[in-house]
This record gives C-alpha cells, structure tokens and sequence, in this order.
C-alpha cells in the first residue's frame, strides 16, 4: 500500500502533531505536543474507535496519491470527505458549497498557490479551521498560519493513528 509514511516498514521519521488551543496565540508557549507515534497499517486499523462525530472534511492538497490515502483513512475512520482540491480558488468555491467542518491543508499547492495563505481566507470568509498537513512546517510557516487559526500541524509523512489523532483534536 502506498500511504507516504512508510507506515508498516517500522523505518523512517517519528511522526508528530502539535494542538494549538483556539485563542491561544501561537508562541505563547501553551502549545501541546501531542505524540509521536507510529502504527502503520491499512486505513482505519489506527486502533482508534469510530469518531465521537463524523465530521465533513475538505482535503487540499496537491499530490494525489497522498488525496486518496488522506480520503482512504478519513473513510474508513467514519468521516466524509467532501470534496478534494489542489488549488485554492478550487478550495475556496468547494468550502463555500460544501461547508465541511475541517479543512486538511498542505502548505504548498499546485502552481504557485500558498496553502497557508488559503486557509487564512478560509477562516476569514468561511470560519472553518484547518489542520496543516505538510512536510514544510518550519517556525516561519507556523508563525504565518497563525492568521488561520489553524486546528493544529501534522508534519509528513504521516500515519493512520496520528491523523486520526490530529482530526480528532477538532472535538477539543
């Protein structure tokens, strides 16, 4: 299975994710690192039980294959996946349409598109909060998503049980 994590090899970067509490500034030291697992595995075999709320997510992201084993896990989680875009004007008229609870953001997107500029106008235009999946999450790209008011960052690669994780942290 192709799931860019390299999840089931046992190899490979520790995965984590960091929760941001909504109106704590983001450098204000009360961020919570929140793990760094690895379990691997099919989607939906993380361990974790179905979610307290299916919520509707928006995938943005440019690589497909990384869309489809996002869309794969969040499924098989219970989630529904409203729609998938690589750009941001798609982005944007997909969160107008569809109003998802949760947008999965990649820093860089198609073109010469920002992801980071994206979810700040999600989040002024729509209020909908994204969680940042990238492996370009430096201080710098932290510190400029504070805008978004972003959910949280989980940083690439991944695996099934630390994005389930990171979505679950939505409920908090």
């Amino acid at each position: 299975m192709i799931d860019g994590s390299g999840a089931g090899s046992g190899q490979g970067p520790q995965t984590a994710f960091v929760l941001f509490t909504p109106g704590v500034a983001a450098g204000s030291g009360q961020a919570q690192d929140t793990g760094s697992e690895r379990s691997g595995g099919a989607p939906g075999d993380a361990g974790a039980a179905r979610p307290v709320r299916a919520l509707r997510i928006l995938i943005v992201e440019d690589d497909a294959l990384i869309r489809l084993d996002l869309a794969a896990h969040l499924l098989a989680a219970g989630h529904t996946v409203v729609g998938a875009a690589d750009r941001t004007p798609e982005a944007l008229r997909l969160v107008d349409r569809e109003r998802p609870d949760l947008v999965l953001m990649d820093v860089r997107l198609a073109g010469a598109d920002d992801g980071i500029e994206a979810a700040t106008e999600i989040w002024r235009r729509f209020a909908v909060r994204s969680l940042f999946v990238s492996a370009n999450l430096d201080d710098a790209a932290r510190s400029r998503a504070a805008a978004a008011n972003p959910v949280g960052y989980l940083e690439k690669p991944f695996t099934a049980h630390t994005l389930l994780a990171a979505v679950s942290l939505v409920y908090l």
